[in-house]
């Protein structure tokens, strides 16, 4: 019974041993999958330092090549070839890279010669194209771009394409890619109808993302009118919309209403160009709307009190083209978007904001704030003349604990004052900004050093400090600063630390 059981026992030990050895390995399986493979090479693809390993990669055998050249050509907006790599492989070859491609941008290329040597490929996989700068010269050199216009395309995005884009460019648009979600026109010639924009966009029912700032060859005709907006209305999945162009009736939202019941059910986020009377009548169409940006064309600033139809809004923001005056009562009512996050004032060089009438009190200015508990970001690019005065930063920080970006480039502030202030004032501050860190009119009693350190001590997260005036005060101011945080100029990039906090 024993040499029964001692048998059998035997006999199970070298089965288990057996099929252990004929197992693959998990490493074997990865290796031997494209598609787990394909998941390793592009992680490395991601990395600059590890794309020659893609390269050795390609090498190995047919299976790793295919994965490889997938990785390595068809990136997105960080690793994608630059737009003239595929002009350096041969002919004969250049049709396999191609085919692997799923980002092009032409952004800033002005050789028109690259797309003739893309002529006759094929870009199957082709989802984004930014087509810029360039269109045929001036000496009628070709330029032919229908390549790139097939069925996988998602996102196309044009500008400053002179006279390349036309109705035939749109119809091949409309006719070639039925997954098309984003179109960004920006500056692109004057050879483009109302009409011909009006059929483009209802036979385009699916995008999500519109975006146009349109050349016209008659500002008392813009191409953008109620009857393109209307259709724009019964787009069910549109999020985003960005009209940069005056619309060529004042009416034309109220026109929407009252043919659409129900426009823009999917709409969160909208930017938008015009008089007030056109700002109101968006707002007061939209109201389930996150994110708003607006830039006025005119002085007058009333339309305020309708944007109050707009509950949840998370962002707002407000250019101005003409000299704008804001008014205590029309400041205050912002307080009514409790929800608010991002609050921006921003100017252009045809026109700035400014504050009218009394200035707002210590209380009043307590009460806005508190009317914004959720605020990160707050800028205010507005003329007030060194207002709000120091006094005001402990009220910012009693309300607005979560502040991460405060930009205040039109004021000049006294930075010593910090040292009568409890600490931290912006525990969670990333960005500060303003025209200068000290007031000239006042006795400089600390050293730069010292109001490094203040700084540091008030907002320990700071990344980017940032004096408008170019004094060497403030540069003294800075570089104590950036001793203290132990920044270099080496890693101090604030275009980077802007594009990963901040997309504007």
């Amino acid at each position: 019974m024993l040499e029964m059981q001692s048998g059998e026992m035997t006999k199970t030990y070298y089965k288990s041993r057996k099929n252990k050895y004929n197992k693959t390995s998990a490493a074997s399986q990865v290796l031997g999958s494209p598609e787990l493979l394909g998941l390793v090479f592009e992680k490395l693809a991601k990395k600059r330092r590890y794309r020659s390993c893609l390269v050795n990669a390609a090498r190995v055998n047919s299976l790793w090549f295919e994965v490889a050249i997938s990785a390595l050509w068809g990136g997105g907006h960080q690793t994608a070839p630059p737009v003239y790599a595929l002009a350096s492989v041969a002919r004969a070859r250049r049709q396999l890279y191609a085919s692997n491609l799923r980002y092009l941008n032409f952004d800033g290329n002005k050789d028109a010669t690259v797309h003739a040597l893309n002529d006759g490929l094929s870009f199957p996989r082709l989802k984004e194209l930014t087509l810029n700068n360039y269109g045929p010269s001036g000496d009628g050199q070709r330029c032919p771009t229908s390549q790139y216009i097939q069925r996988a395309l998602e996102s196309i995005k044009i500008s400053n394409w002179n006279e390349h884009l036309d109705d035939a460019f749109l119809a091949n648009v409309v006719q070639s890619c039925p997954n098309l979600r984003t179109v960004d026109f920006d500056h692109t010639g004057k050879r483009l109808s109302a009409k011909s924009l009006s059929d483009f966009f209802s036979a385009t029912q699916n995008l999500t993302d519109i975006s146009l700032n349109l050349d016209v060859n008659d500002e008392d005709l813009p191409l953008i009118n109620a009857d393109m907006l209307l259709h724009i209305s019964t787009f069910n999945g549109l999020e985003k919309l960005s009209i940069e162009n005056r619309i060529v009736e004042a009416d034309a939202f109220d026109k929407v209403r009252s043919v659409n019941s129900r426009p823009f059910p999917a709409l969160r986020q909208l930017r938008l160009c015009g008089g007030s009377s056109v700002i109101s009548s968006a707002a007061c169409l939209v109201a389930g709307l996150r994110e708003l940006t607006i830039t006025l064309l005119e002085a007058e600033v009333s339309f305020i009190s309708n944007l109050l139809a707009i509950p949840a809004l998370v962002k707002l923001e407000m250019c101005a083209t003409a000299d704008s005056l804001v008014k205590k009562e029309d400041c205050l009512a912002l307080r009514s978007f409790h929800n608010l996050e991002e609050l921006r004032f921003g100017d252009q060089s045809s026109g700035s904001w400014s504050l009218g009438g009394e200035p707002l009190t210590e209380s009043e200015f307590a009460h806005f704030c508190s009317g914004l508990p959720l605020l990160k970001i707050f800028s205010v690019g507005m003329e007030m003349e060194d207002y709000p005065p120091m006094s005001f930063f402990p009220i910012l920080s009693e309300h607005w604990k979560s502040l991460e970006f405060l930009d205040l480039f039109f004021m000049t502030h006294d930075l010593q004052q910090l040292a009568y202030m409890p600490a931290p004032m912006f525990p969670n501050l990333l960005w500060w900004e303003m025209i200068s860190g000290y007031d000239r009119g006042v006795p400089q009693t600390l050293t730069a050093v010292q109001v490094g350190r203040l700084i540091d001590n008030h907002a320990p997260r700071l990344k980017e400090l940032d004096f408008c005036e170019d004094q060497k005060k403030d540069h003294e101011i800075k570089q104590a600063w950036m001793d203290v945080r132990g920044i270099t100029f080496r890693d101090h990039n604030p275009l980077n630390f802007l594009m990963n906090h901040y997309r504007m």
